[in-house]
C-alpha cells in the first residue's frame, strides 16, 4: 500500500508540476511589410470562412 501511494504521489509530481503553457510574449510587436512576386492568392477549405483579401498591391 505505501509503494502505490509513493508512486501515485511520484507521478503527481512529474506530471502534475509541469507548465506547459509558454508565458513569454514579445511586448513591442510589429508588423514589417514585405512585398512578393505574385499576385494571385490561394486558399484551403479550412481558411475559407477565416481570411477576407482586402487587396493585393503591386511590387515596385
Amino acid at each position: 500500500m505505501r509503494k502505490l501511494v509513493m508512486i501515485a504521489l511520484t507521478a503527481i509530481m512529474l506530471f502534475g508540476c509541469q507548465s506547459t503553457v509558454n508565458t513569454l510574449e514579445n511586448k513591442e510587436k510589429s508588423m514589417q511589410r514585405e512585398a512578393v512576386g505574385v499576385s494571385n492568392v490561394s486558399t484551403d477549405s479550412f481558411l475559407q470562412g477565416r481570411l477576407k483579401i482586402i487587396r493585393v498591391d503591386k511590387k515596385e
